[in-house]
């Protein structure tokens, strides 16, 4: 799967933090990287961020980075205004996922190629890479 990354920030909000159908945020960055509305069979996503650059989720699933050394897959931190979701929480639960540090997870820390996986309760897990990451 390809994951490219917003064009423009996304303010963390009660939308973001908590389940729900209210999305013209998460349909703006969509439209943005040129990713079809849902639903699609086009095997893409978005991945947001906050005003200071930090990653939150992608538009439909929670997210996490391989980083770290040795390698670990890096989820945001709940308090930068991701939704809390059911598979991020049985994840981290599980040791298989770990939060991220302050700053640790920042859109400009992206690289053309990147190891994503994206997860959430209906789809379970899910691998892509960052792709073609626009200005």
């Amino acid at each position: 799967m390809s994951v490219f990354v917003d064009t423009a920030p996304t303010l963390p909000s009660l939308f973001t933090r908590t389940k729900t159908t209210y999305r013209p945020s998460y349909d703006a960055a969509r439209s943005r990287t040129g990713v079809p509305p849902l639903p699609t069979t086009v095997d893409a996503d978005v991945l947001l961020y906050s005003s200071v650059g930090e990653i939150l989720e992608t538009s439909i699933r929670n997210v996490a980075v391989l980083r770290r050394s040795p390698a670990q897959w890096v989820t945001p931190r709940e308090d930068v205004g991701c939704l809390p979701g059911v598979m991020r929480r049985w994840l981290l639960e599980q040791g298989k996922v770990v939060e991220a540090e302050e700053g640790e997870l920042m859109k400009d820390s992206l690289h053309e190629g990147e190891f994503v996986l994206t997860f959430n309760g209906v789809e379970g897990c899910r691998f892509g890479t960052i792709s073609h990451l626009l200005p």
